[in-house]
């Protein structure tokens, strides 16, 4: 284990990812020393200017990795997911840059005997995770973290949620949006097995395409927590009544030949609310003034 480490909310980050951070800026400072000398020539100095772009970037990089384990807190190699895959992107982006310095140099004044970047298994494994989109994104939602406000991430969150709707669920979040509470009804058969859950008249009041796929619906808006189930409204006994004689809860009562109707209500969550005050069409953001 290497060095005393430095104390961050409670845990210890590493003193050697901060060094390698800071030796790729010693090469970024190397590279721009050599490419601005004088006396080298123009033909050198625009080589350092290149130099420079890639090493900065991928010292870029590595900055913000670094900034994404002091913000988590943690050790490198402890407890929180995603954080050994921050350490490991940021050695690898350091050696990068410290290897991308060499190759610009070796190319001015000779070979140096360093490996190059084809040779060096880090940067061959840096290459191969830009290219993996799966990880790729995942470190992207990590950088992001790292600088990202209460609202951003409360936009990103239901931006995810918008993402996941179907048109006729959006018609369903739309009817709920008032607070109007509708039957919502499970079908039981034999020892409670349940045959029909999350059958509701939502579905054929907010005007769905596909009212049979209301219960699918329901489920799917529920999982997202957008909306929520309560206890059973007695003013609402008509409406349970129509219900039951829905085509596909009908079909649930022959399977469950001896049926027992659960019965409850459907209302837009509270986090439901907070996803329709910031999407609902009907109210136009004025530009700031």
């Amino acid at each position: 284990m290497g060095g005393v480490g430095r104390w961050c909310n409670g845990a210890v980050v590493e003193r050697g990812e901060l060094a390698r951070v800071a030796r790729a800026r010693d090469a970024v400072a190397k590279s721009r020393g050599d490419g601005q000398s004088g006396g080298q020539g123009d033909g050198r100095a625009g080589q350092g200017d290149e130099d420079r772009g890639v090493v900065e970037e991928a010292v870029a990089g590595a900055g913000r990795a670094a900034g994404w384990l002091f913000k988590a807190g943690l050790s490198v190699t402890k407890r929180l997911p995603g954080a050994e895959l921050a350490g490991q992107q940021l050695r690898k982006l350091e050696d990068l840059a410290v290897n991308e310095v060499r190759k610009r140099l070796d190319g001015v004044d000779g070979p140096t005997g360093w490996p190059t970047p084809e040779d060096d298994d880090e940067a061959v494994e840096v290459r191969a995770f830009e290219r993996d989109p799966l990880r790729g994104a995942m470190a992207t939602l990590l950088n992001r973290s790292v600088s990202e406000t209460r609202k951003e991430a409360e936009n990103h969150l239901f931006v995810g949620v918008m993402r996941q709707l179907t048109p006729d669920e959006a018609r369903i979040v739309a009817a709920l949006s008032d607070g109007t509470a509708y039957p919502l009804v499970h079908v039981a058969g034999k020892g409670q097995q349940v045959i029909l859950q999350n059958a509701s008249t939502v579905g054929k009041a907010a005007g769905v395409t596909l009212p049979d796929l209301t219960p699918l619906y329901v489920s799917r808006l529920l999982a997202a927590g957008v909306a929520e189930v309560g206890d059973e409204d007695p003013g609402l006994a008509t409406q349970y009544d129509i219900l039951l004689t829905e085509t596909y809860v009908r079909e649930a009562e022959k399977q469950a030949k001896r049926p027992k109707y659960l019965r409850h209500t459907l209302r837009l969550s509270a986090f439901g609310h907070r996803f329709w005050q910031a999407c609902d069409p009907s109210i136009q953001q004025l530009p700031p003034g």
